[in-house]
């Protein structure tokens, strides 16, 4: 296994397949998981919105 920095949205890019292991097949994300995500993922990147900004 190779790792190596790249953004997100090259992560996502969907030219890439992820394959859960069967043991992690269960948890299953739900719409607030997904809200959480979309809130999250920028300030982890250090994105600032506008308002953020000013």
């Amino acid at each position: 296994m190779h790792a190596r920095a790249m953004g997100f949205l090259d992560l996502v890019n969907g030219q890439t397949r992820y394959v859960a292991p069967r043991w992690q097949r269960r948890y299953r994300w739900g719409q607030t998981n997904i809200e959480r995500l979309a809130i999250d993922q920028p300030k982890c990147s250090g994105f600032r919105t506008a308002a953020e900004s000013a």
